[in-house]
């Protein structure tokens, strides 16, 4: 699924437990920059779901399993990726990201989230 004209980034799986914040950077009155931050992880799956934790359809999911920010300055956008510690891992391409290690997002690259894959997608 592309992202809205809104959006910076989106994810193809649109069932992936996640949190998005964004907001606009503005200096001088004109908006800049815009910047988005999406987390990962089955805690934003949890939040009103009864199921018991081996039930959950996302249990190799960490509960914060990886973070993705997209940032859009001068109408180009930076988008990279990290994982959060997890347990199972987050796989950029088929190479897993080392803890502490950031690496930068292309449109339509493969991230895999514990068992879940997804393509990535950078709108605008």
């Amino acid at each position: 699924m592309a992202p809205s004209n809104d959006q910076l980034i989106s994810l193809e799986k649109s069932d992936i437990p996640y949190v998005l914040f964004t907001w606009p950077i503005v200096i001088n009155r004109e908006k800049v920059i815009s910047q988005e931050v999406l987390i990962v992880g089955r805690a934003f799956y949890e939040q009103g779901n009864s199921k018991k934790e081996d039930e959950y359809e996302y249990r190799h999911l960490s509960r914060y399993h990886s973070e993705i920010v997209a940032t859009l300055i001068k109408k180009k956008i930076h988008a990279y990726v990290f994982d959060l510690k997890s347990i199972n891992g987050t796989y950029l391409n088929g190479v897993r990201l080392k803890e502490g290690m950031v690496r930068n997002l292309r449109d339509e690259d493969i991230l895999v989230m514990g068992d879940i894959e997804t393509k990535v997608f950078l709108g605008r």
